[in-house]
Order: structure tokens, then sequence, then C-alpha cells
């Protein structure tokens, strides 16, 4: 075994002859076999401490260093956390929104300057939950709705909620709540507030225009409607009574064409305010378009009560309203029906009060009626009898008849109107009547007018007497054709007529709906050489200043007063007015509805040159017509004889 170094050199050093004396070698062996072991064992201890020496070293060395890096990171996270704060406090004074955070106990753990401004806090309100909590409510329209949300929002703590403030100084707030939660545990509750005044005033000003007439500032039909269905249900459910009334005025057209658009307005706005100051605060008065309102009689204690209402109105409408320093008076049809007896919903309400206005309209105008079934029967009359009337014209059914024009100085017959006649397939006869406004209503009157002119025409065209004439109606939806003048021209061109042997009879009221329109269509035809006449004088809008304005050949005194001309004297004195009238105004005159010789010697007395009526002649067909033009009529003075 060799020795270790360290041994060996302390032999040579102590035993000098150690290498050479093996006897000595001998005796020692063992003793520096084991010293020299202890040596090799102490080199491996060593060995191993330095080595572990080494490896601690470098560790400490590197959790130093991770150490350094660790500050260096978590000042840096500190420096990130202070700009993100920063940034936060900045973002959250900025924002136009007040930001409120409080903890689970309702202590404010942070907020904005924002909210202060919105809400008028001190600092002394932010120091306490419930100085906080009356300082807000106080300023709320509705305290105890927002207190039973923050019971709510107290025992739900989870929960998140939306929805507005209404301050008492007119603001208007939006607010949005939710839990603040941190790594799963809520630890409180953030609020938002928002001033919302403008988008609210915007939205209510925009719910208002969509609800109201924007003239009169009434309800219009989409609110009347609802206002409508909500009486209905209460009524239904306290068994209770109420009533629609349809207004509509009677000379409002009139009003407006004349005095312009601007008093119509100021007129609307004045009967608006008159009616709605006739009515109890439970009512409700809509306009819902033109001169048309709609009034809703709630809590009715009987039926009579609304005929009782219903008659004060049109008493206050009977009064003049001063409008731009002028008195006007207008009136008004109204019609009314009654829950339950009338009707169950609003549709059957509001169309069955429209029935019975278009009712009082028929009895003369300015007056109140009540739905009754037979107006709906009326009403489903004229539904089929617009149905049928659509293809009466193609299937041939409508035909023209002549009235005859006589001369009342000798019975010479002079001319004719030609009027139009309905008979159905079945045979039965159809009054104009009856199918003229249902025409009208539904335009069919243009197409019909123009068949009527074209027939008249074509007959006028067979007359070997030159001398003859002929009248015919037009309509109000005719003086809106414009076209119409030009193909009442090639008309006459083409059957080579004069155009001063054909009348054209409008009546005042359809003169007055429209000067303008009817000034220009007239002056046109008259323009190529028609005349034109005023038919029912008398009866209409006469202010007789039209007279001077328009381009007028002939006055028609109406039927009413020349019936009456044997028993009144108003109507004589109303005859002799006319006619004196005419003759200033260089008028010729033809009297309507003469029936009896007592009224044609009148006439004839006052200086009337043309009449027409039973008295001489109904209205006849063509042919029996052209025999009629054979047979002559008797004159007065052979009647007296």
């Amino acid at each position: 075994m060799s020795l270790h170094r360290l041994l060996l050199r302390q032999l040579r050093r102590h035993l000098p002859d150690y290498a050479d004396n093996t006897a000595q070698q001998a005796a020692l062996q063992d003793l520096l076999e084991a010293v020299s072991l202890a040596y090799q064992q102490n080199d491996h201890e060593r060995a191993l401490l330095e080595r572990s020496l080494d490896i601690t070293s470098q560790e400490l060395i590197e959790r130093f260093e991770q150490a350094q890096r660790s500050l260096h990171e978590l000042e840096q996270s500190r420096g990130e956390l202070q700009h993100s704060l920063s940034l936060l406090s900045a973002t959250l004074e900025a924002t136009v929104e007040g930001v409120l955070v409080v903890d689970t106990r309702g202590q404010v753990r942070q907020h904005n300057a924002q909210l202060g401004q919105l809400l008028q806090l001190s600092h002394e309100h932010l120091s306490a939950p419930q100085r906080l909590l009356k300082h807000v409510l106080r300023q709320l329209h509705q305290p105890s709705r927002q207190l039973r949300q923050l019971r709510s929002l107290w025992q739900q703590p989870s929960a998140t909620a939306t929805g507005e403030l209404s301050l008492r100084d007119g603001r208007q707030l939006a607010f949005h709540t939710q839990p603040q939660i941190v790594a799963g545990e809520e630890i409180g509750r953030v609020w938002s507030f928002r001033d919302t005044t403008e988008q609210h005033n915007h939205d209510v000003l925009m719910q208002h225009q969509a609800e109201h007439d924007s003239l009169t500032g009434l309800a219009n039909r989409s609110l009347f409607a609802q206002r409508l269905d909500h009486a209905l249900l209460r009524a239904e459910q306290q068994q209770g009574q109420l009533a629609v009334l349809f207004i509509d005025l009677d000379n409002f057209k009139l009003i407006n064409d004349s005095a312009g658009h601007h008093t119509g307005d100021e007129l609307l706005c004045a009967v608006a305010q008159r009616l709605q100051a006739a009515l109890r605060d439970c009512d409700v008065l809509a306009r819902i378009g033109g001169d048309e309102f709609l009034v809703l009689l709630d809590e009715l204690d009987h039926d009579a009560q609304a005929q009782q209402i219903a008659q004060r109105l049109l008493e206050v409408l009977r009064q003049p309203l001063l409008v731009e320093g002028k008195k006007l008076w207008v009136h008004a049809s109204l019609g009314q029906a009654l829950y339950p007896r009338d009707g169950t919903s609003a549709s059957e309400l509001i169309s069955r009060a429209d029935m019975a206005m278009y009712h009082a309209k028929s009895r003369g105008r300015n007056n109140a009626q009540s739905f009754s079934p037979v107006l709906e029967q009326q009403v489903l009359r004229r539904v089929d009898l617009q149905s049928q009337l659509q293809g009466a014209l193609v299937r041939g059914e409508i035909h023209m008849a002549l009235q005859p024009k006589v001369s009342l100085a000798d019975s010479r017959i002079v001319g004719a109107e030609a009027l139009m006649r309905w008979t159905t397939a079945s045979g039965q006869s159809v009054s104009p009547m009856d199918f003229i406004p249902v025409a009208e209503q539904t335009g069919l009157i243009v197409q019909l007018g123009d068949w009527i002119l074209q027939q008249a025409l074509d007959w006028l065209s067979t007359q070997h007497d030159q001398s003859l004439s002929i009248a015919v109606n037009l309509s109000a939806l005719q003086l809106e054709d414009e076209q119409l003048p030009a193909r009442l021209l090639s008309w006459l061109t083409l059957r080579n007529l004069q155009p001063e042997r054909l009348e054209l009879e409008v009546t005042e009221s359809m003169l007055m709906q429209n000067r303008e329109l009817a000034s220009r269509f007239l002056e046109q035809v008259r323009h190529y050489g028609v005349r034109v006449a005023v038919d029912d004088f008398g009866t209409g809008y006469s202010s007789l200043n039209y007279l001077r304005w328009l381009p007028i050949d002939v006055l028609k005194i109406d039927r009413s007063f020349v019936h009456d001309l044997n028993t009144a004297q108003d109507a004589r004195a109303i005859a002799r007015s006319i006619l004196s009238l005419a003759e200033n105004l260089q008028l010729a005159v033809v009297a309507e509805g003469i029936e009896d010789p007592e009224a044609a010697a009148f006439l004839k007395e006052m200086g009337c040159s043309l009449g027409q009526g039973y008295w001489y002649s109904p209205p006849l067909s063509p042919e029996a017509f052209a025999e009629r033009l054979s047979i002559p009529i008797p004159t007065l003075s052979a009647l007296k004889n």
C-alpha cells in the first residue's frame, strides 16, 4: 500500500533512514497504513467541504441576484401601479359621470368631483352613510321609490340595477350600480350617475309631439285611442258608462279659403280652447285632423249626461270667436256613441260616432245626433251601393234623362238639363240623392261626369234646332281636373257644336270651397265660350261678393224658394231680390222646381225668363224628350182663358 504523500513527507523529515530500514518499516507498517488512510480520509472530507462551499456560494450569489431582480421588478410594478392609479384617478375625475364606491357597510371609499356637483355633496355628506342618504333623498321627487330599490339591493348584494332619478330642481339623472368583487369576494358596490336632463327633455318633447296635435296642443288620434282603451277597461271593471263624440266644423273650409290659412289655424286653436273649457277634467279632447275633433266623456252618471254635454259644446261654438281682431262664427255637426249601448271597443265607438256626425250633417248641420242601428244599416247600404256603382257604367245601367227648360213668356222649350239616372239590372231605380254622394266620395264622379258630358253633347249634336242648349252639373272633383276644359273643347269641336250651347252648372258651396281653383277653371271654360250657371242659388254660403269676381252667366233660383212662393212672403221677397240682383248684374235667371201655374205666373210677372219643373215636365228619356218637343206646352195666358 502506498502511503499518503503528507505522511511520506513527515517520515523523511523525522525518520530519514526509514526508507532503508526494513525492520522499522515492518514494525510501523500497520500504524503508518492507518495514519495514511486517515490522511486520505481527511483529504476526501476536505474536498467534499470545499466543493460544498463552492456550491453554497454560487447559490447565494444566484439568490442575491434573483432578489435584486425581484426588488427591481417590485419597484417597476410599484411605478406602474402608481401610474395606473394616477391614470385611474385622472379618468375618474375627467368622466362626465359621477362615481361613488362604497364598502359593504356603506362607507364611502372612493368618489369623484363630478359626483359632488351632480348631487350637491359636501365633505360632511360623504363622511357618514346616513347623512349622504338623507341628503340625496331630500333632492328626489319620489324618495320612497328609491328607498325600496336600495332595500332590494341590500338584500341582493350581487344584483345589478339601472334606473333614473327625477330631482326636485327639474334635473334628470340616470344611474347604474353593480357589486365590487375582488378575488371572488364582494367587497362593496359601485354607483355611477349621469345627467340626462337634456336627453330626457328631448325624449319628452318627442313623445309629446308623437301624441299631440302640433297646432292646437290637443291629443291626437293615437293618444286618444290609448286613453279610450284605458277608459273602456276601467268602465268594464266598474260597470260604468262613457261616450265618444265626433265633432266636425261645418263651415271651416269656407273661412279657411276666404280668410287665409293663418286665420284658419288661429280659428282652430280658438275652437280647441273653447271646447276644452266646456269639458270636465276627466274628459279628453283630441284633434284628429283638419276640422275634426274627438271627445271622450268619461265616468258618465247616465246617458242623458252625454247629450247635455254635447249640446253645451254646440252652444259654446255658436258664440262668435275673436280671431285676429275679427269676429268669426263657426258651427259644428256632432255625433255621439255610448258605451256599452252602441259599442264596446274603441274602433266601434269612434266609427259609430262618425256615422252619427254625418247623420247630423244630413239633417242640416249645426246639430247633434246619436248613433242608432239604422245609421249603420245606411252606411252598409252605401258600401253596397258603392260596390254596385263600380261597374254600373260598364254594364249600361247608367242612362241620361233630360228635363226641359222653358221660356216662361211663351212656354217654349229652349233647352234641357242633362241628369244621370241609374236603373240596376234587376230593374230597381236608384235615386241620384243616393248614388251621386257615393260617386263623389269614391271619385267615380269624375268618370261619370265625363260620361254625362259626352252623352249630353252627343244628344245636342243630333238636334236640328240650333237654338236648343244643354245644361250639365259639375262636381267639386271635376273643378279640380285641370285637363277637363281641354277635353270639353275637343268634344265640342269633334261634334261641331257652338260652345255657348253648353251650360255648366256649379253650386255655391263648390265655388266657395276653393275660390282660386274655381275661378281658374271657370275662366278657362268661359274663354272657350261655354256658359256658367250657379245652381241652388241662395242656399249656400252666399256672400254675393263672388258674383263680382267669378265668370257667371246664369243664376238658378233654388226649388226651396220656388216651392214656397204661394205660401211664404219671405220666399217671394227672396225671389224678388234674386231677380233684381240678376238684372243689375246682367245675369240670366232660371227658376227650378216650378210645380204649379201660380208659381210660374208669379215668376213671369217678376221678370224671370226661364224655368223648369214638373209643372212643365219631369225628366224624360231622349226619345220622350223628342216627342215632347213636338207637343206645345200650354201658355199661362191660355190656361187663364
